[in-house]
C-alpha cells in the first residue's frame, strides 16, 4: 500500500520580490533616481527638479499623473494584512514597464516614500515602505507629480548618477537648483547633434581614450553602452536614441558624423589649448596608423616652421624631406643655441618628433649649434665655466656695505685673528651663517670667515668699542672652538 506525502506549497516572499525587481532595470541603488527621472520624461514632463540632502531626495515634475490603479496594486502588494494570494496577484504589474519605474522609488535600503500625484480633486498622496502598511491621503489639488524619498545617505552618489546619465535628457532638468549641464562633456574637443527621422542623439570627440563608445538612450536618459572597434582610426563617443528600440544602431551614419567632427577639429587646431593640440596630435597619429582616409589626414596642419605663419600637413613635410633631411628643433630647446640663418626649421613636440622620425620615416636633424670660439674651443669653454663660478661666488659671498662702523669691525677681526688657532687671513661674508665665525679653506688656504650679519658680531663690536678688556670673553664666545668640516 503506497503512502502519500504532502509537501508544503512553495510560497513567494512578496517583500523580497519587491526588493529584487528593480535590479532588472538598474544594478546600483542610487540609479533609482535616474529611472524615476526617465519615467517622468516618459509621462511627458518638460521640467524636472531634483533636490538632494543627507536625509531626503525630492523630485518634482510637470508630467502626466501616475495611474492610480497601479499605485493601488502596489499598496495591496505591500499590505501585510492581506493574504499572500492577494498580495501576489498585483505583483506581475511591477515586473516591467511603468510598474517597474514606480517600484524603483523603493529601491534604496529602508526607503520611506511619499508620492503625490493626480489632478484637482483626484490628487492623492501615497505613503509607501516595504515592511509597513501603506497609507493613502487625499490631496489638496494641483498638477504634476511630487516624489519624496527618505533614505540613509547616498546624496553624493545620486548627484553623480544624475549628472552622468541624464545629461542628454530631452527636457529641462535642474539638480539642487542648478540647471544640469546638457550635451557632451565640457572637455570634448568637438561636438555635434544628430536630428533625423531615424535617430536623434549627440556625438563628440573625447578628450582622452582611444575607443569608440556608444550609448543608447530612452527619452534622453542613458541606458545601455556598447564599445565599438575603432574603424579607420576614428575615435568618438555618441549617445543615440533610435526611434524603434529594436532597430540596428546606425554605425555607418555615426562614422560620417565623426568624420565631419574631425574636419572641424582640423580647422580649429590653431585655436586649441596646448592640451587640446596634444590630443589632436594623438588622434591624427592613430588615424594615420589605422590607415584612415589620406584626405582626412591631410586636413590636419599641425607641423609648424620657425618664422612662418602657415603650418604644414604630413604630405608637405614628407615632400620637404624628399630633397634631404629636415632641420628640426623640439619646443623645449632654445633657439639661441643654434645657427638658424638660411635654414627652414620645424618646431616639434616630442610626440610629433617621434611620429615623423619613427612612424613615418622622415629624417630629422638639428641645426648646427653656435659655439663662441676665442683662442681655441677649450679655452672658450674654460672661460665660460670660470665666469659662471665667479658669478656664483659673488652671489654667495657678496660683501654688503657695513652697517657697523669700520673701526669696530676691524677691532673684531683683529680680535678673532689673534685668538684663533693660528694667525689666519680674515674674510667678511654676507649673511648670518650657522655661527659668528668659522675657520674654512678659501682659495686653497685656510682662512677665518666672519659672518657680517650675525647678531653676536654686532654685539661684540659694540661691547669692544666701549670696553676693550672684554676681548678674551668675546673671542671665546664668537669662535666657540668650531672649525668647518672638511
Amino acid at each position: 500500500m503506497s503512502r502519500q506525502i504532502s509537501l508544503p506549497v512553495l510560497s513567494v516572499d512578496v517583500d523580497a520580490q519587491l526588493r529584487k525587481l528593480p535590479a532588472r532595470r538598474f544594478q546600483r541603488p542610487e540609479h533609482y533616481l535616474v529611472e524615476w527621472i526617465r519615467g517622468a520624461l516618459a509621462r511627458g514632463a518638460t521640467r524636472v527638479e531634483v533636490a538632494t540632502s543627507a536625509r531626503f531626495v525630492t523630485v518634482v515634475d510637470d508630467g502626466n499623473a501616475i495611474d492610480h490603479d497601479l499605485l493601488n496594486d502596489l499598496c495591496r502588494a505591500l499590505d501585510h494584512d492581506l493574504d499572500d494570494a492577494r498580495r501576489r496577484a498585483g505583483l506581475e504589474r511591477f515586473e516591467q514597464g511603468d510598474g517597474l519605474t514606480v517600484l524603483s522609488a523603493l529601491a534604496p535600503p529602508g526607503a520611506q516614500v511619499e508620492l503625490e500625484t493626480g489632478v484637482s480633486e483626484e490628487r492623492k498622496t501615497w505613503h509607501l515602505c516595504i515592511g509597513r502598511r501603506p497609507m493613502t491621503v487625499r490631496g489638496a489639488g494641483g498638477t504634476g507629480t511630487r516624489l519624496r524619498v527618505a533614505r540613509r545617505g547616498g546624496a553624493r552618489q545620486e548627484r553623480k548618477a544624475v549628472e552622468e546619465y541624464v545629461r542628454f535628457a530631452r527636457a529641462e532638468v535642474r539638480l539642487d537648483g542648478q540647471p544640469l549641464h546638457s550635451g557632451a562633456p565640457a572637455d570634448a574637443l568637438a561636438y555635434g547633434r544628430i536630428s533625423e527621422d531615424e535617430i536623434i542623439g549627440h556625438i563628440w570627440i573625447p578628450a582622452s581614450g582611444d575607443t569608440c563608445r556608444l550609448w543608447t538612450t530612452s527619452y534622453g536618459v542613458r541606458q545601455r553602452q556598447r564599445v565599438l572597434a575603432v574603424a579607420d582610426g576614428l575615435v568618438y563617443h555618441a549617445a543615440v536614441e533610435v526611434a524603434d528600440g529594436k532597430a540596428r544602431l546606425p554605425v555607418e551614419r555615426l562614422k560620417a558624423e565623426a568624420t565631419a567632427l574631425y574636419r572641424l577639429l582640423a580647422k580649429r587646431y590653431a585655436s586649441l589649448t596646448s592640451e587640446g593640440r596634444t590630443r589632436a596630435d594623438e588622434l591624427l597619429f592613430l588615424l594615420h596608423r589605422c590607415g584612415g582616409a589620406p584626405e582626412l589626414v591631410g586636413e590636419f596642419r599641425i607641423f609648424r616652421w620657425l618664422g612662418e605663419v602657415p603650418m604644414s600637413n604630413l604630405a608637405e613635410v614628407q615632400g620637404e624631406s624628399a630633397a634631404g633631411p629636415c632641420h628640426a628643433l623640439r619646443v623645449e630647446e632654445p633657439r639661441a643655441r643654434f645657427d638658424l640663418e638660411g635654414r627652414r626649421v620645424l618646431r616639434l613636440t616630442g610626440a610629433q618628433w617621434e611620429f615623423l622620425h619613427e612612424r613615418v620615416g622622415v629624417k630629422l636633424v638639428r641645426p648646427p649649434e653656435l659655439v663662441k670660439r676665442r683662442r681655441g674651443s677649450r679655452l672658450a669653454w674654460r672661460e665660460l665655466w670660470a665666469g659662471a663660478v665667479r658669478r656664483r661666488a659673488r652671489h654667495l659671498a657678496q660683501i654688503r656695505p657695513p652697517a657697523i662702523p669700520n673701526s669696530d669691525l676691524a677691532m673684531v677681526g683683529e680680535l678673532l685673528q689673534r685668538f684663533a688657532i693660528e694667525e689666519l687671513p680674515v674674510h667678511w661674508v654676507a649673511g648670518s651663517g650657522p655661527c659668528p665665525a668659522l675657520v674654512v679653506p678659501r682659495h686653497g688656504q685656510p682662512g677665518l670667515v666672519i659672518f657680517h650679519d650675525h647678531p653676536e658680531v654686532a654685539e661684540a663690536a659694540a661691547a669692544l668699542a666701549s670696553n676693550p678688556q672684554l676681548a678674551p670673553i668675546w673671542a671665546t664666545r664668537l669662535l666657540r672652538g668650531e672649525t668647518a668640516p672638511t
